[in-house]
């Protein structure tokens, strides 16, 4: 059955400098032949038209799915703003690159391209997948900094006083659940919030 694997996504600019975005691929398990494996032959993404990643991926046609539980770089990726980027090595398969601190990452290319739509649908096959460490896991604290994320991207969409009203409700799980790296991220992304000039 489907389903959504959040992550973030690396891909090269005109320039072959790396660019990160969150990103939830629709994924199926296939071929899992234990608790610790687990395969992905194909990933569906779904960035806008206007999005960077978009753009990267219909010139090159190849990028990197990464799985981690750094939270911070989901933060940072969402609003486009880097005060701690993460570093890179390069990609085994393809000219990319991945974040050399993930869990895991697939490198994929394109092999078809939805684009009739605001939110585009792509088809990648991957390419090559490696484990590097475990997934050290979620807490409540860093579910809020995810949630966090994706309503900041949505301060064109949504009136800014009630974006902040469910900030304010994450904060609670913030408080109660967070280390310095979810503080930090949730603080970052408040901020971002908080100085947007756009107001619908």
């Amino acid at each position: 059955m489907p389903f959504i694997l959040e992550g973030l996504v690396t891909t090269r600019d005109h320039q072959g400098k790396p660019h990160v975005a969150p990103m939830g691929p629709e994924v199926s398990l296939n071929n899992c032949n234990s608790l610790d494996e687990t395969h992905f032959t194909e990933l569906i993404l779904k960035p806008y038209q206007t999005s960077s990643t978009l753009k990267h991926l219909l010139a090159t046609r190849v990028g990197v799915f990464q799985v981690t539980d750094e939270v911070k770089f989901i933060a940072q990726g969402a609003i486009g703003e880097w005060p701690e980027p993460p570093e890179f090595m390069l990609a085994k398969k393809i000219a990319g690159d991945v974040i050399s601190s993930c869990c895991s990452w697939y490198e994929f290319e394109i092999v078809e391209a939805d684009l009739s739509h605001d939110r585009t649908r792509l088809i990648a096959r991957v390419l090559h997948q490696q484990v590097q460490r475990s997934f050290l896991g979620f807490n409540r604290a860093r579910h809020a900094v995810i949630e966090a994320a994706i309503l900041a991207t949505r301060v064109n969409f949504i009136p800014k006083e009630e974006l902040l009203a469910q900030f304010a409700q994450l904060k609670i799980l913030i408080d109660k659940t967070a280390g310095d790296a979810e503080h930090w991220s949730f603080e970052l992304l408040k901020k971002y919030l908080q100085d947007h000039p756009r107001q619908v």
